[in-house]
């Protein structure tokens, strides 16, 4: 009989390990939201995530990485100005 309470309490326990893990998973999840533009051939690509990152690329070249808050004050703000420009955000 005492094995089956240890067991049971194993069993929970991974239960509740593997359903913490996959609740820290959804929290890191960063939002970010692109576009890009095209002139005369060249596209131009910009990034700006939530975790205050933003990523400009152009074609042919590096992607390059700045911080976008000290520019902005918000991520809202960023991401209105990004969505006025036709970016995506997920």
């Amino acid at each position: 009989m005492k094995i089956f309470k240890f067991l049971a309490l194993l069993f929970g326990a991974i239960a509740m390990l593997i359903g913490s893990g996959s609740c820290k998973k959804d929290e890191d999840k960063t939002e970010c939201c692109s576009y890009s533009i095209t002139e005369q051939g060249i596209t131009y690509t910009y990034k700006a995530c939530e975790d205050g990152k933003l990523y400009y690329s152009k074609t042919g070249e590096p992607t390059v990485t700045y911080s976008w808050t000290d520019d902005y004050g918000s991520w809202a703000e960023v991401k209105d100005e990004y969505i006025q420009m036709g970016a995506s955000c997920s």
